[in-house]
């Protein structure tokens, strides 16, 4: 995960993979933002691409937020989306939406900065967890149906991976 402090008084960070301690939150007067790799509330958690895929869903996004104690729970500031074309493999979507969360980032903190824009709390609506992936989750079942088996292939490149068991 990385942390990037642009600022004294403000806290950025993306693919952090952690709980911040929330003692740490409130320290930096514009607080502590994410980058999330989904349209919050939407596959809040470890693995929100691998999710959207295996999901089969037809929109993603990134969204950046004010971090609050909660699991990626935090009042949303933007959020931006793409289209998914039904084929798209876990890299190849995380490389798309690494670029989408830079440009979000950059139209966002000044106007952040500048108190233009209000973080809005979450719909409660639609809101769905992931959790973190194990090597178990690649294991394929011959019994599902071949569209949630192409999609699991999809999703869990490059690690868990995908295998059958003979």
């Amino acid at each position: 995960g990385e942390i990037a402090a642009l600022r004294p008084d403000l806290g950025v960070l993306a693919d952090y993979g952690q709980i911040v301690p929330s003692a740490l939150l409130d320290l930096a007067a514009h607080g502590m933002l994410n980058l999330h790799p989904s349209l919050l509330p939407r596959h809040r958690g470890a693995t929100p691409i691998p999710a959207a895929i295996l999901a089969g869903d037809r929109r993603t996004g990134v969204s950046l937020f004010r971090m609050d104690a909660g699991l990626d729970s935090g009042p949303l500031i933007a959020s931006e989306g793409l289209s998914l074309s039904g084929s798209d493999s876990a890299p190849e979507l995380e490389a798309r939406l690494a670029v989408l969360a830079a440009g979000l980032l950059a139209r966002s903190i000044g106007p952040w900065l500048r108190g233009e824009l209000v973080a809005q709390p979450q719909p409660s609506a639609g809101m769905t967890l992931t959790r973190p992936l194990r090597r178990a989750d690649g294991r394929l079942d011959p019994g599902r149906p071949a569209a949630e088996l192409e999609r699991q292939v999809r999703a869990y490149l490059d690690w868990p991976g995908s295998f059958l068991e003979t």
